[in-house]
């Protein structure tokens, strides 16, 4: 009697810790929070305003209104062509021109401005018609012409960029002995807009603004997200969809150019280093704010998210010292890190079990001995209660669990033949149809059928 009440309190001990363990599963808490749709802008976000903390506390006057002017003004030139990249990524395309056009444009820019001497407004115009352009020839390659984004926008990268560097090399000369200046020109490079705000990053912001609106509240955005999400079903719906496009990568082309034209008001200057990696760093903001590769998926604030946090990283580590090629690693490890769109949250959340034991492990490295012993000779105690209790729940509860009926499974019948008119329903109450083997192992005809009836019994008939 007393052995049965010792099982049984350790059964009830057993269950108990069971469901304690599976309701306050890390692993678990972790997967429903990364399930859940507000934590893709929410982990970017959070890492931004670490980024933005450290770098504040180990950079000497970092956290002031004039250092904030200095990299608002240097961050509008690398947000117009993130921006670009995001609208081309959401559409189901890559865009890997965006860099070599920023390029183009500054100089085209610098050579309309100081050696042909064409007033500001027309320099304006004809520097986002040459980015426009450039994004027309891939639009129509792409949308008409059903080429490849990647293959089209990687020779438009290799051709523009050969380009600046023949131009930048031909003109070099006339560029830096170039003394033409205007009012507006200043402006564009150095002005402040209403307080205090850059006059580029002012631009930026009201960019950022319309698109988010365009991109979730008009036709056109609907549009370009449905061809990211389905190009097949876009079509059948009735979008046009090559000029969506041929579009998208215009405006990839226009917003790019925007960058180029403020870049070269601002620097003044134009070699053959200009723009070159920028549409990496372009695409792995993107990535980073949260916009899906596979296309459909995405808004224009994440895209400026994983901007500033590239931007931030970038420009903090050049600050602290940090050679060129570190700071490449460092994003490349941060971009494999982060839980990106798509990815699966279990995996995730066991990976994030793992660094944080680890972490454990390492911080127990700073604990005397005694409590590190106390540690090894506790642990194995644990881990053997808690696979002891697993053990006697499995066997006290295994067969009723199989043979419970849960939700969303089949019922089925045990192999002693009790119970086989109740057992022979599927997961709906619809009678289940009875295999051969199944019939031989219950010991009745294969040829009859359960007839179920209203009150819930079900009698064995013959088809005649």
């Amino acid at each position: 009697m007393k052995t049965g009440v010792r099982y049984h309190g350790a059964l009830l001990h057993g269950g108990l810790v069971r469901r304690l363990y599976h309701r306050w599963s890390l692993k678990l808490i972790l997967a429903e929070l990364l399930a859940k749709r507000w934590m893709e802008p929410a982990i970017p976000f959070v890492l931004m305003c670490g980024l933005l903390a450290y770098f504040a506390a180990v950079t000497p006057h970092y956290a002031t209104l004039a250092n904030a002017g200095t990299l608002g003004r240097q961050f509008a030139d690398m947000g117009f062509v993130v921006i670009a990249m995001g609208l081309v990524v959401i559409s189901g395309g890559i865009d890997l021109s965006v860099g070599a056009v920023f390029a183009f444009a500054n100089f085209v820019a610098l050579a309309l401005f100081q050696i042909l001497h064409v007033p500001v407004p027309v320099v304006i115009v004809g520097t986002l018609l040459a980015g426009g352009l450039v994004g027309a020839i891939n639009g129509v390659l792409v949308g008409y012409l059903k080429s490849r984004p990647f293959l089209t926008t990687l020779a438009t990268l290799i051709i523009l960029r050969a380009v600046v560097d023949l131009l930048s090399q031909r003109y070099s000369v006339q560029l830096a002995m170039g003394t033409h200046d205007a009012w507006l020109w200043a402006y564009l490079g150095r002005g402040l807009a209403c307080g205090g705000i850059p006059s580029n990053l002012m631009l930026l912001l009201s960019v950022a603004v319309i698109g988010h609106f365009l991109l979730s509240r008009s036709r056109p955005g609907w549009h370009l997200t449905a061809l990211g999400s389905s190009r097949k079903a876009a079509r059948h719906a009735g979008i046009a969809v090559e000029r969506t496009l041929c579009m998208t990568y215009v405006t990839s082309g226009v917003l790019s150019a925007t960058g180029g034209l403020f870049y070269a008001a601002r620097l003044e200057s134009s070699g053959s280093d200009t723009g070159v990696g920028w549409e990496v760093n372009a695409l792995t903001a993107v990535v980073l704010g949260g916009v899906s590769l596979a296309g459909g998926r995405g808004t224009v604030a994440r895209a400026l998210l994983g901007a500033v946090i590239v931007f931030v990283l970038v420009n903090g580590l050049v600050r602290l010292g940090v050679p060129g090629a570190v700071t490449s690693a460092a994003l490349g490890a941060l971009l494999l890190g982060l839980p990106l769109p798509g990815c699966d949250h279990f995996a995730v959340a066991d990976g994030c079990v793992l660094v944080s034991a680890g972490a454990a492990i390492w911080c127990l490295r700073g604990v005397d001995f005694a409590t590190r012993s106390l540690y090894a000779t506790l642990a194995p105690g644990v881990g053997a209660l808690l696979a002891q209790n697993d053990t006697l729940y499995a066997a006290g509860h295994g067969q009723r669990r199989r043979t419970s009926g849960r939700r969303g499974t089949r019922n089925r019948p045990p192999r002693d033949g009790g119970g086989q008119a109740s057992a022979l329903r599927d997961g709906l109450g619809r009678p289940a149809r009875r295999s051969a083997g199944a019939c031989r192992r219950l010991g009745t005809p294969h040829h009859r059928a359960v007839d179920p009836r209203p009150d819930g019994a079900a009698r064995l008939r013959s088809p005649g």
